[in-house]
């Protein structure tokens, strides 16, 4: 409920609105949006609530407490832009599907897809704007190992519209979706006749996103497949890549991504740190059963990597302040945050202890030390097996 401007009038923002209900990965509803019934020049199409220190739109996925299973189960997520998506891909069958909600793909967002398949599908609009969102998106997800797939959706038409139309229709779009880097190459051909201009943004849009693989192999797969639409030959291709991996002229999409690379990577640390005082504080005020609970799992996880030690005072302050919200809050809520946080804090270490190690890997390319390359492999590996442990549960953390 808000009032109109003179203060007065009470009105509901969410009027005449298909309702959806936004939940978190346990199921736990934290915020609704609206979508306009009748469409106009003036309302927007979606209206959420008011982010809450539970709902943050660039922390949540619409429909992944339903999809997890699905995810799992037919290994890919389908990712789509808006909540009627979702809905009509499960009644599809397509119980794997998620859609971000108004807002561009987060770091976040990734995390929660790659705990249940490394494996993605994007269906977006097929307009400049859905194709500049996938490519944003794909550069993220790239960074992190996953493998993105695009769907090929008819312009003008969303998921929704396809399976209204024909179910099957929709299996063969999705069936028939292509690598990234390929979609790319189809993007670029169909759109630009002049031969010398494609090649260009080739160049340009298409070798940075090889150069985001994550071994070789996929790399020279691609260094093959783009030489042949080019008509050029591999050679040339790779001149191009080992002249932008020397200079280190691109690290994704534009400079822009670059800059945001480097602003999530310091937010990430900043988060990683917030999280742990969190928990280092959470274990001063809570029961002492808790309490070794706590210890237990960020004794696991500081084995990973210590973060640095924070100061004692301001540990108590915010010891302090946890003491008096968490006497307000119900006991299943405390738990809540707190296994929030400790997942969180695992995947931010672990996924810094992997960027550190593949930057070393390129390192050691170059110097040609295969002992320590073999070494740094290995541990890549090992951390790549801990970032797909299952998480923590609220249930296994709960005290009687």
């Amino acid at each position: 409920i808000k009032t109109t401007e003179g203060g007065k009038e009470p009105f509901d923002v969410f009027r005449d609105r298909i309702m959806f209900p936004m939940a978190e990965p346990s199921g736990k509803i934290v915020a609704f949006s609206g979508r306009i019934l009748h469409p106009d020049d003036k309302a927007p199409k979606y209206v959420n609530s008011p982010e809450t220190l539970l709902y943050k739109k660039s922390e949540l996925l619409y429909g992944y407490d339903k999809a997890k299973t699905g995810i799992r189960s037919l290994d890919f997520s389908l990712i789509v832009e808006g909540q009627f998506d979702v809905v009509m891909c499960h009644q599809a069958g397509y119980n794997n599907t998620v859609a971000v909600s108004g807002t561009a793909l987060t770091l976040h967002h990734v995390q929660l897809l790659e705990r249940m398949s490394e494996k993605v599908v994007l269906a977006l609009d097929a307009d400049r704007a859905g194709i500049n969102a996938m490519k944003k998106g794909a550069d993220l997800m790239l960074r992190r190992g996953l493998d993105v797939k695009v769907a090929e959706l008819p312009l003008g038409k969303d998921p929704a519209d396809i399976i209204q139309e024909s179910k099957e229709e929709f299996k063969r779009v999705i069936g028939k979706s292509v690598h990234v880097i390929e979609f790319l190459l189809h993007v670029l051909r169909r759109e630009i006749s002049d031969d010398r201009s494609f090649k260009r943004k080739v160049r340009d849009e298409v070798l940075p996103f090889i150069l985001l693989l994550p071994n070789r192999i996929d790399q020279e797969h691609f260094v093959k497949k783009v030489s042949q639409t080019i008509d050029s030959t591999t050679d040339a291709v790779r001149f191009e890549l080992d002249r932008m991996r020397e200079k280190s002229e691109y690290k994704g999409v534009d400079t822009k991504t670059v800059e945001g690379e480097k602003d999530a990577t310091k937010s990430t640390a900043d988060n990683g740190y917030k999280s742990y005082l969190f928990l280092l504080a959470s274990e001063m005020v809570v029961s002492e059963k808790l309490a070794i609970k706590i210890r237990k799992a960020l004794d696991s996880i500081i084995e990973i990597s210590t973060p640095e030690k924070p100061d004692e005072s301001e540990l108590s302050g915010i010891a302090f302040k946890l003491e008096q919200q968490f006497s307000t809050l119900p006991k299943l809520a405390v738990t809540e945050e707190i296994v929030s946080k400790l997942n969180r804090l695992k995947t931010m270490l672990v996924r810094q202890k992997l960027s550190d190690l593949k930057k070393c890997l390129v390192e050691l390319e170059v110097s040609n030390d295969d002992t320590e390359f073999a070494k740094t492999l290995t541990s890549i590996t090992n951390y790549e097996k801990i970032l797909r442990e299952p998480a923590y549960e609220t249930e296994s953390f709960l005290i009687d």
